[in-house]
């Protein structure tokens, strides 16, 4: 005899999953795989630290990671659009200025110009960001304030793994 979860146990099973991320809670295989491509995309991009990747410039670096782990980009397409903001999501920034509310500290691209990069961890309003050619042609980590008054825009992308 074949024997049947009742709904009530399911979700009760599902609540226990909660406690190891949203995605996994909700049993979606897409969810789960994003995820998973996030945090390999986070962990290989921290070996490169102090190296430089390439000729030094943020995409460089960016291509190198997705290619390692055969994730789709083309141009300043990192893969699929982000609704939000995890560790692991590739941020695109275009004539970005960040300054801080009492205008002393300012973060951003040059004029007209874009800079990619990798967050590797995220609170409030900051983002650890993951780049290079932020001021030296290496990767270096950065903690960036979103929530600061800016110009410019920025596109967030979720990593699409191709395999």
């Amino acid at each position: 005899m074949t024997r049947f979860l009742s709904r009530r146990a399911v979700l009760s099973g599902a609540a226990a999953f909660a406690a190891t991320g949203p995605a996994l809670a909700a049993f979606d295989p897409i969810a789960i795989k994003n995820q998973l491509t996030r945090e390999r995309v986070g962990g290989l991009a921290t070996q490169f630290l102090g190296t430089k990747v390439g000729r030094g410039e943020c995409t460089d670096f960016v291509e190198k990671v997705l290619n390692m782990l055969n994730c789709f980009h083309k141009g300043y397409v990192w893969g699929l659009p982000a609704n939000g903001i995890q560790p692991g999501i590739i941020i695109q920034f275009w004539d970005t200025k960040f300054t801080s509310p009492d205008g002393r500290s300012t973060w951003g691209t040059a004029p007209g110009g874009q800079h990619t990069a990798i967050v590797l961890a995220w609170s409030g309003s900051v983002a650890k960001l993951i780049h290079q050619n932020d001021g030296v042609r290496k990767v270096t980590v950065r903690d960036v304030n979103l929530g600061w008054k800016h110009t410019g825009r920025m596109e967030f992308f979720q990593p699409l793994s191709q395999t």
